[in-house]
């Protein structure tokens, strides 16, 4: 089912497949503003729709979602309780998160805000910290401008990395992800089609003005500035059952933010996708659906 649910005024496109007596699965898109759940329908809908009732909304301001409007309030807050009256108007006391990368930020600080809410918590490649997220990224641009024989672009990529002003590293990262255009992908994908999110997007059948909407809402969340706040000494409050997912060559989610994550989390169950970079959803299909569907089955009783 594909519809669009107001909320407080706005227009938000909801996805949702599989069984409603499923344990209910809320997925949060990647990106400060991202490109939606278009493409993670696309790449595990139908076999997460085996085991679980799948609900994946574009974000507020984003892609099929209503625009903001100029001059319009908005911040992080608004996405915030838009989980939470999403989840009221679907009658639903507990369900299950996922977050990919700023989703898995978004639903980290959802899970501690609201813990009575989340039955489980799932991060995908999860950023807890834009700032050591900047620096990670900086690093792998750095090496994919020196393929290219840009040593010059190189350099300051590096020097930005221990630049203290995150919204001058966090800009100057996206700067360097330009430059690289296409390049870019092999920081994310280890998988061989490079292309596949490009493709996706062109055979969307969607105007590129829908996929660039989401540019709006990055640049209002980026200039309230919550967004750099760091989760790390948030993450001891994460009580829920959590399953972590990453890939092998995620530049994301570094070790910096990996080895704290254990720590504060003991209980978490960990896995790593040994062939992937930052997106296992599509990198490694099967295996990502068998250990979602299986996590959340484990833990249903719960759910009765």
């Amino acid at each position: 089912m594909n519809d669009k649910v107001q909320l407080r005024g706005k227009g938000i496109y909801v996805e949702m497949v599989g069984p409603l007596d499923a344990p209910p699965l809320l997925y949060l898109h990647g990106g400060l503003g991202g490109a939606g759940s278009y493409d993670f329908v696309h790449d595990q809908g139908e076999r997460l729709s085996q085991g679980v009732w799948l609900i994946a909304p574009d974000r507020r301001g984003v892609l099929r979602s209503d625009a903001l409007l100029s001059g319009e309030p908005f911040g992080l807050q608004d996405l915030l309780q838009d989980i939470e009256d999403l989840r009221c108007r679907l009658g639903l006391e507990r369900w299950s998160v996922l977050g990919h990368a700023f989703g898995g930020w978004l639903a980290t600080l959802y899970a501690a805000t609201y813990p009575e809410r989340v039955e489980c918590l799932l991060l995908e490649c999860p950023t807890f910290d834009l700032g050591l997220t900047a620096r990670s990224l900086l690093q792998g641009a750095a090496l994919e401008l020196e393929k290219w024989g840009k040593y010059h672009e190189a350099v300051k990529c590096r020097e930005l990395i221990g630049e203290p002003d995150l919204h001058i590293a966090w800009a100057g990262c996206q700067d360097a992800l330009k430059l690289l255009g296409k390049r870019a992908h092999a920081l994310y994908l280890q998988h061989p089609d490079k292309n596949h999110y490009d493709r996706l997007r062109a055979e969307s059948f969607l105007s590129p003005d829908l996929w660039e909407r989401g540019l709006d809402v990055e640049a209002r969340l980026l200039a309230e500035g919550r967004v750099f706040r760091s989760l790390l000494p948030l993450l001891p409050q994460i009580v829920q059952p959590t399953l972590l997912l990453y890939g092998k060559y995620d530049r994301v989610l570094s070790a910096e933010q990996l080895d704290p994550f254990v720590r504060a989390v003991p209980h978490a169950r960990v896995e790593c996708f040994a062939d992937s970079a930052h997106a296992p959803r599509f990198e490694e299909p099967e295996r990502y659906a068998e250990t979602v569907i299986a996590f959340l089955q484990a833990h249903r009783p719960r759910l009765l």
